[in-house]
């Protein structure tokens, strides 16, 4: 969700408390650079939350997804907001030898597999 999660990477993550400056569009005026990040990570955490094992179908949807609302916006998962949206995705299974990657929104294209 575009921040660093490891705790050997905050020191180059933006700050929490940070906002967009006063020359970004005035879409961003008031808001925090990490809120959209927040409301995406919680929303992952939303959908994983009583899954025990994750697979490609799981991430897929989790991917794709609009939120409860099913209301796409710059806030979901699959983001839709004139200034950002979602313009690749990708899944990765190192240990399998397997990949899957879109160029777009995910709820509008299709992933393709690829083995290594």
């Amino acid at each position: 969700t575009n921040q660093f999660m490891s705790e050997a990477m905050q020191d180059v993550n933006i700050p929490k408390n940070a906002f967009f400056s006063s020359n970004m569009p005035y879409e961003l005026d008031k808001v925090r650079v990490h809120e959209s990040n927040e409301k995406r990570f919680k929303r992952i955490h939303e959908l994983f939350s009583n899954t025990r094992k994750l697979d490609g179908t799981l991430l897929i949807k989790a991917l794709c997804d609009h939120d409860v609302d099913d209301k796409p916006s710059g806030n979901t998962v699959c983001r839709h907001f004139p200034l950002f949206h979602t313009t690749a995705s990708a899944i990765l299974f190192p240990k399998r030898k397997r990949a899957y990657f879109l160029i777009g929104s995910p709820c509008k294209n299709k992933f393709h597999k690829y083995t290594f």
